[in-house]
């Protein structure tokens, strides 16, 4: 064989071993990214999963405030409905502790 042949000869072995290489490293390089996809396309389905678990709790929550600034509305009376009946407590509280120091006095002084 000539120098000429040799040489065509090599340059065409390791045109043949790049494109082999490159075809391999091709498929391994594809299967990775499927991979990769494939854990991403996951991660999305339990991430949405969550998300909605989470938006139905919201919607939950916003249901039970709904329900209890309604009930807050209904069933209690506000303060300035309140104040009267708590003077009159105080006082008569008040007329009765006149009333048990002022027997205490007289029981002293007798």
């Amino acid at each position: 064989m000539t120098e000429k042949n040799e040489q065509e000869l090599a340059l065409e072995l390791a045109v043949r071993i790049a494109k082999e290489a490159i075809v391999e490293a091709t498929t391994k390089s594809t299967e990775s990214v499927t991979r990769v996809a494939s854990a991403a396309v996951e991660s999305i389905r339990v991430y949405t999963a969550a998300i909605t678990v989470v938006q139905n709790d919201i919607t939950n929550i916003k249901e039970d405030v709904k329900d209890i600034k309604e009930t807050i509305k209904n069933d209690f009376i506000t303060e300035a409905e309140f104040d009267p009946v708590k003077k009159v407590v105080y006082g008569l509280v008040a007329l009765i502790l006149v009333a048990v120091v002022g027997a205490l006095i007289a029981l002293v002084l007798k």
